[in-house]
C-alpha cells in the first residue's frame, strides 16, 4: 500500500540523485575533477523534479538574460532568486538542496564574477545591455 510518507521518502531519493548528478556534472572524475558550473544541470534536476517549479524558474531566468545579455550573470542572479521562490513551494528537501547549490554556483563562478567585477565579462549578441552598449 502506498502511503503519503512514501511521497516524501521518493522526493528525498530525487533530490539526493539530482544532487549526486549535479556533483558528477561539476567535478568529474573523467576531468580530474574540473567539470561544468553546474547551472544546466541544476535545470535538468528541477525539470526532473517538479515541472511547474521549472517553468517558474524559467520565468525567472529568461528575462534576466534578456535584461543583462550575459548568461553568468543571469545564472548568478537567477539561482538566489529561485532559492528564495523555492520556500513558496513548501518542499524544505527542495529548500535546503537549492541553498547548498547557490553555494556551489557561486563557488564555481569565481571566474566570472571576477571578469563581471572588471568588466570583461562576454555578452551573448541579445538584450537590452547588448542593445545599449552596441549604440
Amino acid at each position: 500500500m502506498f502511503k503519503l510518507c512514501h511521497i516524501h521518502v521518493v522526493n528525498l531519493v530525487l533530490l539526493i540523485t539530482g544532487l549526486l548528478a549535479i556533483l558528477g556534472h561539476t567535478f568529474s572524475i573523467f576531468l580530474k575533477f574540473k567539470g561544468g558550473k553546474a547551472v544546466a544541470t541544476i535545470a535538468g534536476v528541477l525539470f526532473a523534479y517538479n515541472f511547474n517549479f521549472t517553468l517558474v524558474c524559467a520565468t525567472i531566468f529568461l528575462p534576466m538574460i534578456f535584461i543583462t545579455s550575459c548568461i553568468s550573470l543571469s545564472a548568478l542572479i537567477s539561482i538566489v532568486i529561485i532559492f528564495i521562490v523555492s520556500f513558496l513551494f513548501h518542499d524544505i528537501y527542495l529548500s535546503i538542496l537549492l541553498g547548498f547549490l547557490v553555494l556551489l554556483v557561486y563557488i564555481r563562478h569565481r571566474s566570472n564574477i571576477i571578469r563581471l567585477i572588471n568588466g570583461k565579462e562576454n555578452i551573448i549578441p541579445f538584450g537590452l545591455f547588448y542593445w545599449y552598449r552596441k549604440n
